[in-house]
Order: C-alpha cells, then sequence, then structure tokens
C-alpha cells in the first residue's frame, strides 16, 4: 500500500510539469507583462526609460539573481546611497573651507574663529588708571572687533619707540580675564598685546590697550593689526 501511494503521487504530478497553458492574457499597468504558456519570451516596454537605462536595470537585476543576493538588503543598501548622494544630505555652505565630514544630519555647529582674522577698529581715549604711574608721555586707545577671535593677539604701531604698560579688557556677560603685554626686541615701534581669557575673545568686547613712549617725546599710535601665529 505504501509503495503503491508514492507510485500514484508521482503519476499525478508528471502533468503538471508538461502543462501547457495557451489563451489569451492581458495586464495593466505601466510596467505590466502579459505572457501566457511555457518558456514564452516577452518584452517589457516602461514609458519614461531610455533604452540604455532599460539595459542598465537589466544587467543590475541579472548581476542579483546571479549573486542570489538579498533583494531587501539590495533595496536596504540603495536608500543609503541616494541618502548620501541625494537631496536627503544637507547643502553645505563652508565658509573659509570649514566643512563638516562624514554624516552630518543633526545640529552640526562650524566655528570659523580663525583666518580671516577679523576687523579691528579703535580710537584714542583718556588715560585708564593702571595703578601706577608712567615715566614717560602714554596714551590709551579703545579697541572693537567685528567677529569672534581666536587666540587674540594685537600689535600696536607707534610713531617712536613704545611699550605696553597695561590694559582693560570689558567682555559683555562678565567672566574670568587675562591679559599679557610686553615688546617686540626686533620692532621697538610695536607694542604688544596678548589676551589669554576669554579665548576665544567675543566680538561685543571692549579692550582698552595703553603705551608709552620710551623717551620723552609724546607717543602717536599709527595703526592697530590683529595677529595670528602660523605652523611652520
Amino acid at each position: 500500500m505504501k509503495y503503491f501511494l508514492v507510485a500514484l503521487s508521482a503519476l499525478m504530478a508528471v502533468p503538471c510539469w508538461s502543462q501547457t497553458t495557451t489563451g489569451k492574457a492581458t495586464t495593466s499597468g505601466p510596467c505590466s507583462p502579459a505572457v501566457s504558456g511555457n518558456n514564452n519570451q516577452f518584452t517589457i516596454k516602461c514609458p519614461g526609460i531610455n533604452e540604455e537605462k532599460g539595459k542598465r536595470m537589466l544587467e543590475i537585476l541579472n548581476k542579483i539573481l546571479a549573486n542570489q543576493l538579498d533583494p531587501e538588503q539590495v533595496m536596504a543598501k540603495l536608500d543609503e546611497i541616494l541618502k548620501a548622494v541625494g537631496t536627503g544630505s544637507p547643502i553645505q555652505n563652508c565658509p573659509n573651507g570649514n566643512c563638516i565630514g562624514r554624516d552630518n544630519n543633526g545640529l552640526a555647529v562650524v566655528n570659523n574663529y580663525g583666518l580671516p582674522l577679523p576687523n579691528v577698529t579703535w580710537t584714542v581715549v583718556p588715560m585708564v588708571d593702571l595703578g601706577k604711574p608712567t615715566t614717560h608721555p602714554a596714551v590709551c586707545l579703545k579697541m572693537n572687533i567685528d567677529k569672534m577671535f581666536a587666540d587674540p593677539k594685537f600689535a600696536v604701531f607707534c610713531d617712536r619707540p613704545c611699550k605696553s604698560v597695561g590694559d582693560e579688557l570689558n567682555v559683555r556677560g562678565g567672566g574670568y580675564i587675562q591679559t599679557e603685554w610686553g615688546i617686540i626686541p626686533d620692532h621697538p615701534d610695536v607694542a604688544g598685546f596678548v589676551i589669554d581669557q576669554p579665548n576665544p575673545l567675543p566680538a561685543s568686547s571692549e579692550f582698552t590697550a595703553c603705551v608709552e613712549s620710551q623717551d620723552d617725546e609724546p607717543v602717536r599710535i599709527l595703526s592697530v593689526k590683529t595677529l595670528t601665529t602660523k605652523p611652520q
């Protein structure tokens, strides 16, 4: 009885293997094929896709089939690629060449505190209390910058040999303040000022610098420049 059932099942399956279907088949849709019969060849026409793109799509599909790739994984990878090269990636405005690398979706911030250096404006002001008297004629000037300044340094150019004798820094909101000043040995007519804190220096800050002549003649300020260090 067991062998009889196996044989009967095999006989019933044979007609299904050799079955041929004929007749008219219809379908609808932009890329819907209509075919009847076994081992037939048919052409898929998709309006809006030219022949070259169609061949390329066929090559991709054949490669997926030949390598037995998981279609869902392929589509997931395509979505990642589209996100990276398509409109899914935010367009970056890169002032001074500073851009964000890798995935920059989210609240990414680019700080352009470096080059170009901020513009500095200055005006001569009355002497401030330096806590000690000056021995030669001195003058003070108030500086303002138009953007945030990283590692702020200033050079004050005088019409005669001069030196830094003091400063005063006002930062909106307060905070820790530390400054330094001195001379440049090879340039006796230049007085240097360095602001260690806050760093970077906010654009809203007001910096007053005072210089003293190194002789008995009054000193006149010619210009003020911002300084920065450049790696070798």
